[in-house]
């Protein structure tokens, strides 16, 4: 790996507190692998044998329920990890993750990575850090797909975006899409047809317009009226 990856994974939440001995230990132990887009990182039910940290592309974090149907967990972009409990040496991971792009991801054996944060209060104050916004994030999918009226769940979702802190729109009510229909369908654990028609209706409305993987919001207000 260059100079230039180094100081980028460097600045990783993970190790940016660790002392320049201590990332020294941690960076030799840190590979990198490539992955063409549908690949898997690694498959449900399967023993986990590494923790990732995407460095370029994007991953998805999914279940499949009893007939077969994704269920979207997680979208991991670049600098996002799969990291999570380091109390076992063994641990059976109940999510597949897939890759959406290609994309490149730096990895450490679970060995390693248990051995590290349980010897090392930085890394284990900033895998707190890394699952307090993860469960925030699984808490808001739950809620989103409790809700039995399908089009509620679209436009929880929608909204839920245009909140998110870290929500890149550069205009107010213009917000661009990180996934297709297809994955949209599958966080909300509804068919595309549905979500297509759903999405189609709110547009005859006049409450949203649709572009290129944009949505705009028209009447905010009738969205939240939706919901109540």
């Amino acid at each position: 790996m260059t100079e230039s990856t180094a100081a980028k994974l460097r600045k990783h939440i993970l190790f940016r507190d660790l002392s320049a001995h201590e990332w020294e230990s941690m960076w030799l132990r840190i590979r990198e692998k490539s992955y063409k887009k549908g690949q898997f990182l690694f498959e449900c039910g399967g023993e986990c044998e590494r923790i990732i940290i995407v460095q370029s592309g994007s991953v998805k974090v999914f279940r499949l329920n009893s007939s077969g149907r994704e269920q979207t967990l997680e979208i991991l972009s670049p600098g996002d990890t799969c990291a999570c409990n380091p109390g076992l040496m063994s641990w059976q991971c109940s999510a597949c993750a897939r890759a959406m792009t290609s994309c490149r991801v730096w990895y450490l054996a679970r060995r390693d990575y248990v051995h590290l944060v349980n010897s090392n209060s930085k890394l284990s104050k900033a895998l707190n850090l890394i699952m307090a916004a993860r469960i925030n994030r699984l808490n808001s999918l739950i809620e989103e797909v409790s809700l039995e009226n399908s089009q509620k769940r679209l436009i929880k979702f929608i909204l839920g975006i245009f909140d998110a802190p870290e929500c890149q729109c550069q205009k107010k009510d213009c917000l661009n899409i990180p996934y297709n229909y297809e994955e949209i369908a599958h966080r909300l654990g509804i068919v595309r047809e549905t979500m297509t028609r759903h999405l189609n209706q709110l547009k005859r409305h006049g409450y949203i317009d649709i572009k290129s993987r944009q949505i705009v919001i028209r009447n905010r207000q009738a969205l939240e009226n939706i919901l109540k």
